[in-house]
């Protein structure tokens, strides 16, 4: 059942002013409310001191990251190579999901700059011309030292 503060408020003023013959029992029925919160909210309209907003509405968290550590960890992140994850684990002070939440964005950046600037492998050539030349096949390299191991070189 759904609970509706603003008719139980209305109903218990009903009730203090005597224009309701219903019960306590009845109002929570109705509302939704247990009868004890009920008597609650008798006393704070008794009081002056009711309110429909939650006390805490528009309150920052007491537990909220400045905006200066928000940029610091943003700074480190873009600076290290590290994913995410073990990034969080080197910072340590927040949660995985907090540093997340900061950094995913740069981290998106940097998955769709590696994506632009990778290339189709299939094609030989392109593959052979990254190597670094060192690790280029045998028939690249100008001497060969393998005396003991026929060599075959592609003709």
């Amino acid at each position: 059942m759904k609970k509706n503060k603003e008719e139980a408020i209305k109903l218990i003023t009903k009730k203090i002013k005597n224009d309701s013959y219903l019960t306590y029992d009845e109002i929570s029925l109705i509302t939704g409310y247990h009868t004890k919160y009920l008597f609650k909210l008798k006393n704070d309209i008794l009081n002056g001191t009711i309110s429909l907003t939650h006390g805490n509405k528009n309150k920052t968290p007491h537990n909220a990251m400045s905006e200066e550590e928000k940029e610091k960890i943003r700074q480190l992140y873009a600076r290290s190579s590290a994913s995410i994850r073990k990034f969080a684990k080197f910072y340590g002070k927040h949660s995985y999901s907090c540093i997340y939440n900061l950094v995913h964005d740069i981290a998106e950046i940097r998955f769709s700059l590696d994506q632009e600037n990778s290339c189709d492998l299939s094609d030989s050539q392109t593959f052979n011309a990254m190597l670094p030349d060192w690790r280029k096949p045998l028939s690249y390299c100008p001497i060969v030292l393998l005396s003991c191991c026929p060599v075959v070189l592609p003709s």
